[in-house]
This record gives C-alpha cells, sequence and structure tokens, in this order.
C-alpha cells in the first residue's frame, strides 16, 4: 500500500490495468503501452492505436 512512480513521463489516463503483479497498462494517445509496476524499465507498446487498458483472457 505504497505509491510508486513509474517510467513514464506522459500523461496516462486514469484506468490502469494491472496485467499481472508486476506490469501496468495503461492508454495514452497512441495506444495501449505497459510499464513495469516497481518504477524500473521502460513503457513497451501492446496495442497500436488501441483506447482501453482492458484485457480480456479466454
Amino acid at each position: 500500500m505504497k505509491e510508486t512512480a513509474v517510467a513514464e513521463d506522459r500523461s496516462v489516463d486514469d484506468q490502469a490495468a494491472w496485467l499481472d503483479d508486476g506490469t501496468l497498462a495503461y492508454a495514452v494517445d497512441d495506444g495501449v503501452w505497459s510499464v513495469p509496476s516497481d518504477g524500473t524499465g521502460a513503457p513497451r507498446l501492446l496495442a497500436p492505436g488501441a483506447s482501453s487498458p482492458a484485457m480480456v483472457r479466454p
């Protein structure tokens, strides 16, 4: 229960989604990105042009 800044400089939407225990997904203007939740690493483009980080698993 602590706040940690992630490795993203852009303003992101208010609906980030957890992909797993250590990865967040979020939308910005050019698509959906992921970033490690511990503040390390770099953003990675997951879905170009997408507008929501909602994930659906079969």
